[in-house]
């Protein structure tokens, strides 16, 4: 799968990123954010500095997420969702469609 960016997405320097993602439309991305491969980022998406997000994730459209993101692989946050700083969200864990996630949480998976 190519690295689809349309309506290119801002990705500051000294981010990374593998070549399988697709980055939607409007997405800001800060820097010192890791992104591993096969990760999907909806459109009008916006991560702040310094974070890693793993294989197979997927991020919904309108997504507010702060500092320091933890995501395991194969997690999951919904359309407009705002995440803190410094959370963590763990393998298969799920942050549901407009939830408010506080800083310094732990998303479990179920």
């Amino acid at each position: 799968m190519e690295n689809s960016l349309t309506k290119k997405p801002t990705i500051i320097d000294g981010s990374a990123q593998i070549d399988s993602n697709v980055i939607g439309e409007s997405c800001s991305i800060g820097p010192k954010v890791i992104i591993f491969y096969e990760v999907k980022i909806g459109h009008e998406t916006d991560i702040e500095e310094g974070g890693v997000i793993r294989q197979y994730s997927r991020i919904g459209n309108k997504v507010s997420i702060g500092k320091n993101l933890n995501m395991g692989p194969f997690a999951t946050i919904m359309d407009n969702a705002t995440i803190g700083d410094n959370v963590t969200i763990d393998r298969f864990a799920r942050v549901n469609y407009g939830q408010l996630v506080p800083d310094g949480a732990n998303i479990k998976s179920v």
